[in-house]
């Protein structure tokens, strides 16, 4: 998901809406998606909603893209099926992808 639609100069619009059920019993609608880079040169497809205040990657849709997710130790690693890899680290409860440097030297 990715909220500011900026980050999205050619959008294009589904072909039909899509509902996502949140884990509040809410649900959202978005009616957009583009490609977005999470971090400079690894960009991955989004989906536009104006809703949430941080911009959420589907671990599902990841997994299903052919990517490596680890999740351990308050940390995560993200890696593409061709070997682009992210790295991300609890921050107010959510994992938030940080500079590998960031994470190898425990700063945070």
């Amino acid at each position: 998901m990715c909220t500011n639609r900026s980050s999205f100069p050619t959008c294009k619009k589904l072909s039909m809406p899509i509902v996502i059920e949140l884990g509040d019993n809410n649900s959202v609608t978005t009616t957009h998606y583009k490609f977005v880079d999470v971090i400079q040169g690894y960009h991955v497809e989004a989906l536009h909603t104006s809703t949430f205040r941080l911009s959420l990657v589907s671990i599902n849709q990841l997994d299903l893209d052919g990517h490596t997710t680890i999740f351990l130790n308050g940390k995560c690693s993200i890696t593409s099926p061709s070997s682009c890899s992210l790295a991300g680290k609890i921050i107010n409860g959510i994992y938030i992808i940080v500079s590998v440097t960031s994470i190898s030297n425990g700063s945070g």
